[in-house]
């Protein structure tokens, strides 16, 4: 479903020509859709509808890409719920740990800044987007994000294991989160880290090793 156009540059995802070119760039057509590079899925609506408007595809592509998608995506719940059934029964007899969660926080000035020249006039922004739209590399993405400083660590979470924390991060229960800092819902772009110290970073399916 197309989100709102952004007031700015009047583009649904936000991005500027030469970066919807730039990301085009990294997709390719094959199996009746156009697809990322770097793991072979489909776009979201939004950055394929900036594509058809700046004639990089056209609209019968964007079409078939959309109803390709929907085939996959149904495809995938249905591994996903599969896989979820074997995990609870797993999960039970898992023991908790405390997760630390870091997020991406905007300050007010850099707010204003997005609004005022765009979502990549902040950098931190611009890699967020990147997490959120993309969906190509996001554990490199996160990696320079978290290495840049850009990080906040704003919560410890009780849980047993990834997908654990991002169900407490989302639903609770309270009890279960020691808020640190400023903290939003448990999202695509989060970084957990484990008591062993490793990073996982959320995706769009599932999670990424922040490397």
């Amino acid at each position: 479903m197309l989100g709102r156009r952004c007031p700015r540059n009047y583009t649904y995802t936000g991005y500027e020509t030469d970066k919807l070119i730039a990301n085009f760039k990294d997709s390719h057509y094959k199996n009746g859709a156009q697809r990322w590079n770097s793991n072979s899925r489909i776009p979201f609506e939004d950055m394929l509808t900036d594509w058809m408007e700046l004639d990089l595809i056209s609209e019968t592509v964007l079409k078939e890409s959309l109803v390709v998608r929907e085939r996959e995506d149904e495809e995938s719940m249905k591994e996903y719920i599969t896989a979820r059934d074997s995990y609870e029964t797993a999960k039970a007899q898992m023991p908790t740990q405390v997760f630390k969660l870091y997020q991406i926080h905007l300050t007010k000035a850099e707010h204003d800044q997005v609004n005022r020249d765009g979502h990549d006039s902040v950098h931190k922004q611009a890699l967020k987007l990147d997490m959120n739209l993309r969906k190509n590399d996001t554990g490199a993405i996160a990696k320079e994000a978290f290495d840049l400083g850009y990080y906040t660590h704003v919560s410890n979470i009780t849980a047993k294991d990834y997908e654990d924390v991002f169900e407490v991060g989302n639903i609770g229960p309270e009890e279960n989160i020691e808020r640190i800092s400023d903290m939003y819902s448990c999202s695509v772009g989060d970084i957990v880290e484990d008591e062993a110290g490793n990073k996982k970073v959320v995706a769009s399916m599932g999670f990424k090793d922040v490397a």
